[in-house]
Parts: C-alpha cells; structure tokens; sequence
C-alpha cells in the first residue's frame, strides 16, 4: 500500500552543509526538488557540474540502494550511449553515507551525477521519432540487464505489475462509479488476459518506471534524443514485458491516438529487444493494470496524505483519460495490431 512516512528532516540549508561536509562540494546554487517521499537536492557547482543529493525516507532498506546501485553501475557499464546516475563516493571512500538527524534517527545519502536534459514530460507533443527512440532505450535496458540478479530485487512490491491483484480489494475507495466500473473491467482483463500466464513468462530485474518525468531528452543536431533514465527506486525482478508495459503506460497518457503511439514504441523495441508473441499476448491487460496501480495508488494516498495532492495528481488525470481510451479499444484489436507491428 502506499508510503505514508514522514520525508526526512532535512531542510536545503542542511543539504548545503552535507554536501560540504561529505564531499567537499560547495554549491554555487541548490534547490529541493518534488519527491514521493525522500529529500532530493539538486547541486549545481562553480566549475559547472551538477549532482542529486539523496536523503532516503527513514525505513529504506540498505540492501535496497545497494541494488540500485548495483543496476545504474551495469548501465553505465554497458549502455554506451545513455546515460544513467552514478553513486559519488564520500570522503570515506563510501557510496552511502549516514546521517543522525536532530529526532536521533539514522538516514541513508548518496551523492548521484546527474543526468543533463529535458524531461521528456515537457516535450508536447511528443514526435513519433523520439516514442520509437523511447522503445529503443526500453529494449536496451531489458538487454543489458538480462542475467543480472541481486537478492534484493526478488520482493513484495505493489508497483510491480505481476503482483498488482492487490487492487482488487480496493475498488470501493472510488466513489465515482465511472472510475470504479472502468477500474473493475480493466482488474478482470488482467486476472483473465495476463495473470494466469505470467509465470512461464522470461523474467528479470527492470527499472520498473520508465514514465516521462525519468525520461531525460537531449537536442542531438535539429532532431531530439534520449539523454538516459534517471529514478532506479522501483527496480525488482519481475517478468521483463512490465518494462515495456510500463513505459508504454505512462509515455502514451497524453497522446491523441494511443494505440498509435503504442505502435512507435513498440517499434523501437522490437528492434533492440525482440519480445516473443506470448509476452505481447498480454501486453494490453499489463498496460493498464499498470494505469490501475497508479490512480488506485494515488487516490489511497490521497485520502491519507492530502497534503501531497499536486505531487500525487501529476498522473492521476491522464491516466484516467488513457484509462477511458483504452476502455473502447477490444484487447484481441490490440493485440493483432501489436503483433502486426513485431513481424
């Protein structure tokens, strides 16, 4: 269920002096940046360089920025032409630092390069080229993490879209029976469509958020390219088309005809990483159950948490939207018109 902690007690003067202390950084300019639920600063240099200075939420689990790590180091390592963050050691020679605060808990920071662009959020409308680009970048990440495994990954996560029946026992939280229907019918296609065959599946560590605001473009002459991914806190093991049906989720919500949209990505995938016909069987049903995951997730957390309402809002509305355009799409149609564009 949605995470209710409380952000970590670190104001931007605090981040200042940390990043002085542990690094010997002295920021010509900082800012606080929009986060779920950690601290993120943004650092910018005298000598032009610019960092993201992390402070975890309290609870987050060693192992789990290990693994992070871990996944960022094998795409720098590999995916020559994208860029990805970097851990930056501190004065210790260590990638994680922690920190006592004032309330004597104990909180993780990690100093990461940051990746130099534009999200791709803010390119509207989005050309075909750069969604067949995005297609590329999503199958170069599901081929260059094949065959990396870490314990860490193998967990209960409800944003991981093999385990989404969760959401199943939450349809009464929306009121409007509209929402609810549409949410019911897309929860039955996956439990039907998708579910029973995800088991025999390929399986593998995925990033598991490739949406729009952690998608970094970049000007490459007069045309736009993928800069590289930022955002790995929601890797896991999982069955690997969750990449592809994420990505396409999210980077189709504001597009005028979504299924063409799915074609371009598509496109550019199947040209890096081949998915079989059996993953793209289930393809539509994970496309939106990843949709459903996100406005059942929001609206939770909004009851709870009403404060983070425009954080939490950002893709409840296109989603919605996305939701009632795929709802008048037949998924066997989708489905030929998947299959159609990967032969």
């Amino acid at each position: 269920m949605p995470n209710t902690s409380t952000p970590p007690p670190f104001t931007t003067e605090n981040a200042q002096d940390l990043a002085l202390e542990h690094f010997k950084i002295k920021p010509l300019s900082i800012k606080e940046l929009p986060s779920y639920e950690d601290r993120n600063f943004h650092l910018k240099t005298t000598d032009g360089k610019q960092f993201i200075l992390k402070i975890m939420v309290l609870g987050t689990e060693l192992e789990k920025i290990e693994l992070e790590h871990l996944v960022m180091l094998q795409l720098n390592a590999t995916a020559y032409n994208l860029q990805f963050p970097q851990p930056v050691p501190n004065q210790q020679g260590t990638d994680i630092t922690h920190l006592t605060a004032s309330n004597g808990q104990i909180y993780f920071m990690r100093l990461l390069t940051w990746v130099e662009g534009r999200m791709m959020a803010n390119i509207q409308p989005c050309p075909p080229e750069l969604l067949v680009k995005l297609g590329e970048t999503c199958g170069r990440i599901c081929w260059e993490l094949q065959g990396l495994d870490h314990p860490n990954a193998h967990r209960k996560f409800d944003w991981d879209n093999s385990q989404a029946i969760w959401t199943k026992e939450k349809t009464g939280i929306f009121e409007d029976i509209e929402k609810r229907t549409l949410v019911k019918y897309f929860i039955e296609l996956y439990e039907s469509q998708a579910l029973p065959f995800l088991d025999n599946l390929p399986k593998s560590i995925v990033h598991n958020d490739l949406n729009d605001f952690n998608v970094v473009v970049k000007n490459d002459g007069e045309n736009l390219a993928i800069a590289g991914v930022i955002d790995f806190g929601d890797v896991v093991y999982t069955n690997t088309i969750n990449e592809l049906a994420i990505c396409i989720a999210y980077n189709c919500m504001n597009q005028e005809n979504p299924l063409e949209a799915v074609c371009h990505i598509l496109k550019g995938c199947q040209s890096v990483f081949p998915f079989t016909d059996s993953e793209i069987k289930v393809l539509f049903p994970l496309i939106a159950i990843r949709l459903v995951v996100s406005v059942t997730t929001s609206t939770l957390t909004l009851i709870q948490t009403p404060e983070n309402k425009e954080y939490l809002l950002a893709h409840q509305e296109p989603a919605w939207r996305l939701l009632k355009q795929w709802s008048k799409i037949s998924p066997n149609v989708a489905y030929d018109v998947f299959r159609k564009m990967c032969t």
